[in-house]
């Protein structure tokens, strides 16, 4: 048993393990109940692109609030295993050395009191057994909420907006982690500040809006 699983193990006796789909008790080795994730899962077709575990819809639309604003523990495992799973599948993790998230804006810090990025980034690692550090990569300026922007002004607000942190990933295998993405732009542009000192870096993002 992984010191992972232990931890879900003693905390189930605690805060009994329920599906964040029907709330129904589970035990401590399972994350949701079987046929409860019913999502439209995203096809990740190629192995060098970002991945996805799932589309951004109404039937992901609900479990992204319970991690995002209602800080859903249940919730928030459930998503790093699917996301977890679709790593897996593109034949990524094994390629890892170090995950990091995109970092938060203190805006959203302050609202929420913690990044679901950052717990869904460490929740992924400790699954993959994985190293994950939240110094990697860091906001050099506050940028404005990218949910009410346009593709183009979604890419201006971050141009620039990244810089390496404190413990920069010199030769190391990244895996950047992000809740939804949308046009790319905030996954594009951390990738981009990671690769003058990564030796490779990965992009991944729970849930992907579908291509109009």
């Amino acid at each position: 048993m992984s010191l992972y699983e232990l931890k879900r193990s003693l905390l189930s006796f605690v805060y009994p393990n329920r599906c964040p789909f029907c709330a129904k008790v589970i035990t401590a080795g399972e994350f949701f109940c079987a046929g409860c994730a019913e999502l439209d899962f995203f096809e990740n077709n190629s192995r060098n692109e970002s991945s996805f575990c799932c589309v951004y819809n109404e039937k992901s639309k609900p479990l992204i609030a319970k991690c995002k604003e209602n800080a859903d523990g249940y919730a928030i495992s459930a998503a790093a295993k699917l996301l977890h799973d679709a790593l897996v599948r593109n034949s990524v993790l094994h390629k890892v050395d170090i995950i990091t998230s995109i970092p938060a804006r203190k805006a959203a810090l302050r609202q929420r009191g913690y990044s679901f990025p950052a717990l869904l980034a460490k929740e992924i690692a400790a699954l993959a057994g994985k190293k994950y550090s939240s110094k990697i990569l860091r906001l050099s300026r506050q940028t404005s909420e990218q949910k009410e922007l346009s593709a183009e002004a979604r890419t201006e607000n971050l141009r620039g907006a990244f810089i390496i942190g404190k413990k920069p990933p010199n030769g190391l295998n990244v895996l950047i982690i992000d809740d939804v993405c949308t046009t790319g732009a905030t996954l594009n542009e951390a990738a981009r500040v990671l690769e003058a000192h990564a030796n490779a870096v990965f992009t991944a993002a729970f849930a992907k809006t579908a291509q109009k």
